[in-house]
């Protein structure tokens, strides 16, 4: 069996923005999503098996971030949730 690692991130977005106006938590997901989509794209096409996941991790995080910034301004990818922030899982 392969190496394991958690990937623990957070995502801030603000709720208003000049561009946008109101972001509602659906739009923020959907447009966080999105991100993460491109993201992972970008930051795991160059890798190969041999690629540590804990690099694989921080790749992407930055993508990620790059893109979610990019999309919504003040937005950001932390390495941690703020303790009040409400939990969003992927999954299947």
């Amino acid at each position: 069996m392969g190496e394991k690692i958690i990937c623990e991130m957070g995502v801030d977005m603000p709720i208003k923005t000049e561009e946008e106006g109101l972001i509602s938590p659906p739009l923020a997901q959907r447009i966080a999503a999105n991100c993460a989509n491109t993201a992972a794209q970008l930051a795991f096409a160059p890798t190969t098996i041999e690629t540590p996941m804990g690099l694989l991790c921080e790749n992407f995080k930055t993508a990620f971030n790059l893109t979610l910034a990019a999309a919504i301004a003040g937005s950001r990818v932390k390495t941690a949730c703020h303790p009040k922030a409400e939990s969003a899982k992927a999954g299947r």
